[in-house]
């Protein structure tokens, strides 16, 4: 993968000047369970990050759609289809723009470990000069962007249908496939081509179906990819996480 392909970002751990000790109520937290917390909370960073993709989601697919309407399949063969529509997806699906939400998230994510763990340790130790100091090793993780899947037997369904489609005659406009708004609908699964416009003449009845499900699949495997994506990173955060434990446990055992 070239180097337009993968960002590398460095995220420093940085010290976090204001505390707040654990509530007084609290029973005895072990490290075991405050390290099950913290998968807690990386989890829910997670599932926020990806939330933050949902618009994001449905303006690519309106963007990818509005490409794929514009021209015409370059050949008929699977591979070049395949090739063509994946191309079109890379070129509205930019790193830089992916980037964006996984890093702020990571941030986000790496300020609220901080702040538990210095809450922990004056918890625990109540020693507020270990905690007011404790900061942690810094985070080195890759984006890589996944490739878009191609739903290459619904397109090989148009290339090997037997009787030519007169797309002028269709019950409905295909520009309007790919106007604002229409991402959203296809986010919340909705069919953008209604069975009256299917029912208007054979070809719409043999093209429509096939459209719609199309338009479907490319949102749904635009947001597999943004997933899959930031599942990779959260992992390789979460492993980073857990590698350094150990040395936030002799933090705490030096403190006492």
């Amino acid at each position: 993968m070239n180097s337009k392909n993968k960002i590398v970002i460095l995220i420093l751990w940085y010290t976090i000047s204001t505390l707040s000790s654990y509530a007084q109520t609290k029973d005895t937290i072990t490290l075991e369970s405050f390290f099950q917390d913290e998968k807690n909370i990386i989890e829910k960073h997670r599932i926020l990050c990806k939330e933050k993709y949902n618009d994001y989601i449905a303006t690519t697919t309106e963007k990818v759609l509005n490409d794929l309407l514009a021209y015409k399949l370059p050949n008929k063969t699977s591979e070049g289809i395949t090739k063509y529509y994946q191309n079109i997806c890379a070129s509205n699906l930019k790193i830089e723009d992916i980037k964006q939400p996984i890093t702020k998230q990571i941030n986000e994510l790496i300020k609220e470990i901080i702040t538990e763990r210095k809450k922990y340790i004056l918890y625990v130790t109540r020693n507020h000069i270990y905690a007011n100091k404790y900061h942690a090793a810094s985070i080195k993780f890759i984006i890589k962007r996944k490739t878009v899947d191609c739903p290459i037997d619904l397109f090989m369904k148009i290339i090997n249908h037997p009787i030519p489609i007169d797309w002028s005659s269709l019950g409905f406009n295909l520009s309007s496939l790919s106007k604002p708004g229409t991402g959203q609908l296809l986010l919340n699964q909705k069919e953008l081509i209604s069975a009256q416009q299917i029912a208007k003449n054979e070809d719409s009845k043999f093209i429509g179906p096939i459209i719609n499900q199309i338009a479907l699949s490319t949102s749904t495997n635009i947001k597999n990819s943004l997933y899959y994506t930031t599942d990779q990173v959260f992992d390789d955060v979460e492993k980073i996480i857990i590698k350094y434990e150990p040395n936030f446990s002799k933090y705490i055992h030096e403190a006492n």
